[in-house]
């Protein structure tokens, strides 16, 4: 058990964008996971800016989004989670 909540506390796992919530808008996402979760909010929004995410989409409910802009939201969090490791499931390809 003690091991296990040092590797829960040292690897974020994304898989595909299931884990933002469809119902929310992306704003909502952000507050949430802010509040939640170990992120940098001054690197995620640093972030979102170097992909390009389109600030129009922030008051869109996520189900809305295309695949795209719903990674763009999935790498901004993991780029700014401040855990050891990183771990994508799904290949993400932007550009």
């Amino acid at each position: 058990m003690k091991y296990q909540r040092v590797l829960k506390d040292s690897v974020l796992y994304i898989e595909d964008t299931s884990y933002l919530y469809q119902n929310l808008n992306c704003n909502e996402n952000i507050k949430y996971y802010m509040t939640a979760g170990s992120f940098d909010e001054n690197i995620f929004w640093k972030m979102l800016q170097e992909l390009e995410f389109d600030s129009n989409y922030l008051e869109k409910r996520v189900r809305e989004l295309s695949l795209g802009t719903k990674q763009k939201l999935s790498l901004a969090f993991a780029f700014s989670s401040m855990r050891k490791f990183i771990v994508l499931d799904e290949p993400y390809v932007l550009g």
